[in-house]
């Protein structure tokens, strides 16, 4: 921020999504695996809101932000439709949600708008981490989404439009059992579901499993 801030003569757009999981059992997660999650994923997301918005806040009050400022963060799917196995992950990422939709409304009267992206596991290293552990394949619902199909919504609608939140999810499916999930966790709707995709997670997990190891 202190480079933007001296050498850039400003800050109009700042994306936090930094990420970190260490899958496991609670009752056998150590309190530094626990803590370097929520350092990553909420502190880092909270201090890079903090700094970026205490700048923008300034270049509005001057006039140096006529558009407004755009704080993006980055929460994930799990936050809504809950994965097991990776509890202290997911509570990270649930922090992130709310604190984003908060800021967003705390914001907005200085012209800052606050984005939270909510999308669905990415092939990414860290889903071939979660792939190695069983209590993670409820993360492997769905196919799992391609950086491109990430950077293209990122491009087309959230610089566009500034919405307050993306949920992105691979089928319909997984998208309306993530919202419902968020408020009806038991409902029947809800077990239904996760009954179903249960077979298919699995599947998908082994497949995920099986090309780690081939690429290693």
């Amino acid at each position: 921020m202190r480079y933007a801030e001296y050498w850039l003569k400003g800050l109009d757009l700042v994306i936090n999504a930094a990420g970190y999981v260490q899958p496991g059992d609670l009752g056998a997660m150590g309190i530094s695996d626990m803590d370097v999650q929520i350092d990553v994923n909420l502190k880092g997301t909270v201090l890079g809101t903090k700094e970026a918005s205490r700048l923008m806040q300034f270049q509005a009050a001057n006039g140096s932000l006529p558009i407004g400022g755009h704080i993006v963060n980055f929460s994930c799917l799990n936050a809504l439709a809950l994965a097991p196995g990776c509890a202290i992950y997911v509570a990270s990422k649930h922090a992130v949600r709310g604190f984003s939709l908060c800021t967003a409304k705390e914001l907005a009267p200085d012209g800052i708008f606050v984005t939270v992206m909510t999308p669905d596991t990415i092939a990414t290293p860290m889903a071939a981490q979660m792939a190695q552990h069983e209590g993670c394949a409820a993360t492997f619902s769905d196919p799992l989404l391609r950086l491109e199909l990430i950077q293209d919504i990122f491009f087309k609608t959230v610089l566009r439009n500034r919405p307050t939140e993306v949920v992105i999810a691979g089928s319909r499916a997984r998208k309306i059992y993530a919202v419902v999930s968020n408020y009806f966790h038991s409902s029947r709707f809800v077990i239904y579901y996760e009954r179903i995709m249960q077979y298919f997670a699995h599947a998908r997990q082994e497949r995920a499993r099986a090309d780690a190891a081939a690429s290693s």
